[in-house]
């Protein structure tokens, strides 16, 4: 969603009129509805596999300089 119509009309408009007020409340739904948005999609992202804790496999390193 762009929000840079809504963010011009706000700034353009004095926040003491009738219109500066609705311009203001619909720009906070429009950045709240984003902020929602943005934190579904981080939560979505999986989570990354373990390392391993135990054992050969994973957990040595050998460097030969």
């Amino acid at each position: 969603m762009n929000i840079s119509p809504a963010v011009n009309a706000a700034s353009s408009l004095d926040a003491g009129t009738v219109q500066g007020v609705a311009a203001m409340k619909v720009l906070k739904m429009a950045i709240d509805q984003q902020a929602s948005s943005a934190a579904q999609l981080i939560e979505a992202i999986p989570q990354p596999p373990q390392l391993a804790s135990g054992g050969s496999v994973g957990t040595l390193l050998h460097a030969v300089v």
